[in-house]
């Protein structure tokens, strides 16, 4: 029996590819000794597509979240990018609630002054070892593609190594990122026409 592994998106990940428009919830993906894990399916709000009949990925606009990070006055979105403000600075801005950070703020949503913020206030990350670090009041362990998987994906069990899936550290879009298990962790890229 083939080993399957789950992508599971928190929240959904929306999709706007020409007129069309939907949520990915997951993408499951099967072990091959040979080359590693291939997408099998993923699944929609409409129920599981198979992979012949799904959308390329690449071909799509997903929609960007932001996220607060444990409690601190780091910001991280879904497409891997980092942002700090300070609490007393979020009303005049963004003008929505703190704890809307905590399950995830749509920036298309925003009005046009927290957009303006983000932008202005996006940070540069620094390139450690091959992987971006956020250099703030975080853990040196902690990257930025772990980060982002913390807070958009969910960790299934016995999955505890985060691969980026076209093998580019610089690529920490959660769609890019997925829980493996440390013993098919390879190194080698899942399938490329996959994501």
């Amino acid at each position: 029996m083939a080993q399957e592994l789950r992508q599971e998106f928190s929240p959904a990940i929306k999709i706007k590819n020409g007129k069309d428009e939907y949520s990915i919830k997951a993408k499951i993906w099967e072990w091959n000794d040979e080359y590693g894990y291939f997408l099998k399916s993923i699944e929609t709000n409409e129920g599981i597509i198979d992979i012949p009949t799904r959308v390329y990925m690449a071909s799509a606009q997903i929609e960007e979240v932001w996220k607060r990070y444990r409690n601190t006055n780091i910001y991280i979105s879904n497409f891997g990018y980092a942002m700090t403000f300070a609490d007393s600075e979020w009303k005049s801005e963004f003008g929505c609630d703190l704890s809307d950070f905590e399950n995830g703020v749509v920036y298309k949503e925003l009005k046009k002054d927290g957009k303006d913020f983000i932008k202005a206030n996006i940070l540069d990350l620094i390139n450690k070892k091959n992987s971006y670090e956020v250099d703030l009041y975080v853990p040196k362990y902690e990257t930025i593609y772990r980060i982002v998987a913390e807070l958009f994906l969910v960790k299934q069990q016995d999955c505890n190594v985060v691969h980026h899936i076209d093998n580019n550290s610089y690529n920490n879009c959660v769609t890019n990122l997925v829980y493996v298990p440390s013993n098919k962790h390879t190194g080698k890229k899942l399938h490329p026409m996959s994501y």
